[in-house]
């Protein structure tokens, strides 16, 4: 099983590399996770993101092709969960960050003993923006299979 970090992003350089590099710091294993930027086919720091990703096997950038309009958070989660292939897909803002050493492992573990029908969600609570809020949320493919999409539109 393995995890895919899902993450739409324009602009915020500083944003995507604190975000990636503390995936980076805090993984057991950076070969349970795939790093998904979904970027703007218009965005001028794509070139650079792109340089980035050549560095990093792991991050995969997915260039949407936006007509120069914003298409809303649902539509960029629902084309990168299109664009992957792991298990576990996730929702991640580019201004979170990852704090808890080895939260790959206790994901997968977790998953490994989800309910029958793999409809299961978590969050990893790393406490970033100063409100005990559910972010970085987690959950099994099948999730997307049944409703026929990630996230409303």
């Amino acid at each position: 099983m393995k995890i895919a970090v899902l993450v739409p992003t324009r602009e915020r350089m500083n944003n995507r590399l604190t975000l990636l590099f503390s995936i980076l710091t805090t993984v057991n294993n950076i070969d349970n996770v795939n790093i998904y930027y979904g970027v703007d086919k218009d965005d001028p720091t794509l070139d650079t993101i792109k340089k980035v990703a050549l560095a990093i096997p792991a991050l995969k950038i997915i260039e949407i092709d936006n007509k120069n309009k914003f298409l809303g958070l649902g539509i960029l989660w629902n084309k990168l969960v299109k664009a992957s292939n792991e298990e576990i897909i996730s929702m991640i803002g580019d201004d979170m960050v990852f704090k808890t050493p080895g939260w790959d492992t206790m994901l997968l573990e977790e998953f490994d003993n989800m309910p029958e029908d793999q409809i299961q969600a978590l969050h990893c609570n790393d406490d970033y923006h100063g409100a005990k809020l559910a972010v970085n949320l987690f959950c099994h493919r099948k999730y997307v299979d049944i409703l026929g999409y990630f996230m409303r539109e």
